[in-house]
């Protein structure tokens, strides 16, 4: 296995409103993967996804779409679940590929704006595919994937940015290599992540 896999990518997003009760939004992302010890154009690798959201009342969305992955065994992966509001403090998300309950725990007001920071549950689906080059010096299509309960706080300025910090426990892991059709099942193990968007 290589020491380390890299992800360098750029993409852009789309949103709008069809209907008053009837919204879309999508992403196409472009970018290279891989352990960069070669420059193959298998490297270069397109994901996107597009969704509609019928606001079925005021407190359940209806959610459905497909998102373009990329990867070797699941290239195609359907979207879609209910999102439930019962109140501005909660959020159940039952969306596939992830599943996740919110709870806000506070909110103040920071340099003139309001600051939320909302408390997360879930459980997700995650992948990539890298091109990584092998022992014996020829290169291969290493993809990956996993199922993963996360934890974690979410701290919300609302119109400006999203901080997010998550510990999770990762399990049903699975790497293959596609050309040379070779398999291996690690062992479980945990996860730390920290995402910011701007």
């Amino acid at each position: 296995l290589p020491e380390d896999v890299f992800d360098a990518t750029v993409g852009f997003g789309i949103r709008g409103r069809l209907a008053p009760r009837l919204s879309y939004q999508g992403n196409v992302s472009v970018g290279s993967h891989g352990d960069f010890q070669d420059s193959d154009v298998l490297t270069a690798r397109v994901r996107g996804y597009f969704s509609g959201k019928w606001e079925w009342n005021p407190t359940v969305d209806l959610m459905v779409g497909v998102a373009y992955t990329d990867l070797e065994d699941w290239p195609v992966l359907p979207v879609g679940g209910l999102v439930i509001r019962p109140n501005d403090a909660q959020i159940l998300n039952l969306t596939f590929p992830r599943s996740s309950y919110l709870q806000r725990i506070a909110a103040i007001g920071i340099l003139g704006r309001r600051t939320e920071y909302w408390g997360l549950i879930g459980i997700e689906l995650e992948g990539g595919r890298w091109d990584v080059e092998m022992t014996d010096g020829s290169f291969d299509d290493l993809t990956y994937r996993d199922w993963r309960v996360v934890l974690g706080i979410e701290q919300r300025t609302l119109d400006a940015y999203k901080l997010n910090f998550e510990i999770g426990y990762v399990f049903a892991r699975r790497l293959e290599y596609e050309r040379s059709d070779i398999s291996y099942t690690p062992d479980d193990t945990f996860s730390m992540t920290l995402t910011g968007r701007f």
